[in-house]
């Protein structure tokens, strides 16, 4: 069996890390340790590192050699976790561990004797199945989502649920099925902290950057789209899977092949060749070209790490390294001070029913600051099923925090990102199929509803002052950004195109949000929707001018108060009915021949605009339009939100006046017109004998 191998030797400052892949090539992840001795594509180190090109065992030798040597001696230096476990703790209190192991072997680093600890369990037992029966318990206590070890055991097993044990003996049921003879039996978070088969505790002293892999992730899913299986039987085959012996007991589900033509879902029980395995469960519906992904589930690894990043010192990093992450539930990664990065291409596949990644500051009264998840130019690829909820759920993440996602897909009636409350936070990244399409497991495309939703906690307490560089939405059900609950979001660059209704809609409850040079286009109802209040848009395109002219492009809605169009180029620009105070100008231009700009607000306000295809400036709509006046005095006040041009003539005029509130500012008296530019607000008062002729126009 090939061997997937974590060397790791780190002193007080880490160095570097690296492991052997499945084809035993050296894979090594820079710590940022000194010199920066690690590369990332696994070139020659330098000084006394080990040498890329030897084989396992030689780096092996190397390693032992190299851990020694770092610390004086002082550590015995141990070859896996199995060892480890396996070791005399009555001789050696302090320990290095290479964790050069078959597949699925965590650790590496060095290992401190903890004299006084009592976690995780010591006890004998044995499993049919997926059946632990705990006969006697010398210490400690089982839990749900330990590693379950021992000298029969195989690698990679867990507790998933309580049977009549809880915590000392009885029955627990594990997640692959095995038959353990009965023997020595220990439970531990298999990686931070570590329980020997003689009972003696053992915990990680590695205090730098730290990697998934120490805790047993693999990062190895697959994906391929020609399974074939017929009906009734367990045999799969695809020609481009790649099948390997260590392949078996691990996660695998085919498209279409359940009851119903739904997913199926079961492990791997057997190898065959390269193209053909053995799944637990046979097929109840046959299927060609299927859709197949197939990997170890790492859930209980994430968690681990997690959970050992949380009691890492403030600043520690967790780094994925390069490949594609299979696992059922999220760990809620949002803990303060903490980094959580990937190094290279690294892909969060979700295989759960609940949101895929969750950033999780809390419900109430908590939050997290100075937290990262993803980097700009590092973001996370978050694969997220159709039967699942959110690609990532972000909550109570508050200052100096980042966020770096690509979804690749959600639930259906769910989002790319959901945030409730989230202030000055950082994102990058978006959601958007490109290049590969939306995520597809085999349950069809998981094309989202929304490709970002912004909203609050509660009352009080929106998302806020966050930061979105360059993030895109694209091809989502509905809307690309939907700001539900939000205050002072700034939006730079970006796209947000060919959604199924709007580029964006800015509800009631946005306020003060702005967007910088964005790109909105192809949108199937209008480009831009805003009903909330005080928001702005500087130098953004928009292209969508659907109706026949009179929907699409930009509009101002019914609820709309005092938001503005700053420049940019666009088709069509519709204040509607119930808009107040809305401003356009600035340089803002429409392209199409039958694009309009089209004011049924009140009080709007224009600036310069340029019509490309006539070639001429003007300020908003024209209109020429002729009053009625109802007796004498009749009295007109502007209420357009801009500059007119308010004229009087014929019939019999006694007098014009000119008034600004109660000032009068001048008149015209006796049978003479008048034409006076009357600016926003302003009224004009005529007298008359015979009614006149009365208009007001655009300037």
């Amino acid at each position: 069996m090939a061997s997937t191998t974590f060397v790791d030797f780190s002193p007080a400052t880490p160095i570097v890390a690296a492991w052997l892949n499945d084809v035993n090539t050296v894979v090594y992840n820079d710590l940022g340790g000194p010199g920066n001795l690690g590369t990332a594509n696994g070139a020659a180190l330098v000084g006394a590192q080990p040498n890329p090109s030897l084989s396992g065992l030689t780096v092996q030798s190397q390693l032992t050699g190299i851990a020694a040597g770092l610390f004086n001696g002082s550590f015995k230096v141990l070859s896996s976790m199995s060892a480890l476990r396996q070791n005399n703790g009555a001789l050696n209190g302090q320990l290095f561990l290479t964790g050069y192991d078959t597949v699925g072997d965590g650790g590496g680093g060095p290992y401190s004797e903890i004299s006084t600890g009592t976690w995780g369990a010591l006890a004998n037992g044995s499993i049919t199945g997926t059946t632990l029966t705990i006969s006697s318990v010398t210490s400690g206590a089982f839990l749900i989502g330990q590693a379950v070890s021992g000298p029969n055991v195989q690698e990679g097993t867990y507790i998933v649920s309580f049977g009549t044990g809880s915590g000392g003996t009885g029955t627990y049921t594990v997640n692959q099925s095995q038959t353990a003879a009965s023997g020595v039996i220990v439970g531990d978070d298999g990686g931070k902290n570590v329980v020997g088969y003689d009972g003696t505790r053992y915990q990680l002293q590695f205090t730098g950057s730290i990697s998934p892999r120490q805790f047993g992730a693999k990062g190895n899913a697959v994906l391929v789209s020609d399974g074939s299986i017929n009906a009734s039987s367990s045999t799969l085959t695809s020609a481009t899977a790649g099948f390997k012996a260590a392949d078996v007991g691990k996660y695998i589900s085919v498209g279409g092949a359940g009851v119903a033509a739904a997913l199926l879902v079961t492990t791997i029980a057997a190898f065959i060749s390269t193209t053909q395995v053995t799944l637990a469960n046979a097929a109840t519906t046959g299927v060609t070209n299927a859709i197949v992904n197939f990997g170890t589930d790492d859930t209980n690894a994430l968690t681990i790490a997690r959970n050992y990043l949380a009691n890492a010192k403030y600043g520690a990093e967790l780094g994925f390294d390069e490949g594609t992450y299979l696992y059922k539930v999220s760990p809620n990664w949002a803990i303060t001070g903490r980094h959580v990065v990937p190094y290279g291409h690294v892909t969060l596949r979700y295989i759960g029913t609940g949101n895929a990644v969750i950033c999780d500051g809390g419900s109430s009264s908590t939050s997290v600051i100075d937290f990262t998840f993803g980097r700009e130019g590092q973001e996370f690829v978050i694969e997220c099923p159709k039967s699942a909820g959110n690609a990532l759920f972000c909550r109570a993440l508050l200052r100096d925090t980042t966020i770096g996602y690509q979804a690749r897909g959600a639930g259906t009636g769910n989002y790319g990102l959901l945030t409730n409350w989230c202030v000055l936070t950082s994102f990058y990244g978006g959601t958007a199929p490109y290049t590969v399409g939306w995520y597809n497991d085999g349950q069809g495309a998981a094309q989202p509803l929304h490709g970002i939703w912004l909203d609050q906690r509660a009352g009080g307490e929106q998302t806020s002052v966050c930061s979105f560089f360059n993030v895109s939405t694209a091809a989502v059900a509905n809307t690309g950004v939907v700001l539900a609950n939000t205050l002072g979001n700034l939006f730079f660059g970006g796209d947000h195109e060919f959604n199924g209704a709007y580029g964006v809609v800015a509800q009631t409850g946005s306020t003060k949000n702005k967007f910088y040079g964005t790109n909105f286009e192809v949108n199937t109802v209008a480009d831009i929707n805003d009903l909330g209040l005080h928001n702005a848009y500087y130098e953004c395109n928009t292209g969508s001018n659907a109706a026949g002219g009179t929907a699409g492009g930009v509009q101002f809605g019914s609820t709309c108060v005092a938001s503005c169009l700053h420049g940019g180029e666009h088709n069509q620009i519709t204040i509607n009915t119930g808009a107040v105070a809305v401003f356009v100008g600035d340089g803002a231009h429409y392209a199409n021949n039958t694009g309009t700009i089209t004011d049924s607000g009140t009080q709007s306000r224009f600036g310069d605009t340029y019509n490309t295809f006539t070639g001429l400036w003007g300020r908003g709509p024209e209109y020429h339009l002729q009053l009625a006046p109802s007796s004498s005095p009749f009295t007109y006040t502007n209420n357009s939100g801009r500059e007119e041009i308010f004229g009087v003539w014929g019939g019999t005029i006694v007098g014009v006046a000119y008034f600004r509130g109660a000032q009068e500012l001048g008149a015209s008296l006796g049978n003479v017109g008048v034409t006076w530019r009357i600016s926003p607000g302003d009224s004009a008062v005529v007298n008359y004998s015979s009614a006149p002729t009365i208009y007001r126009a655009s300037t």
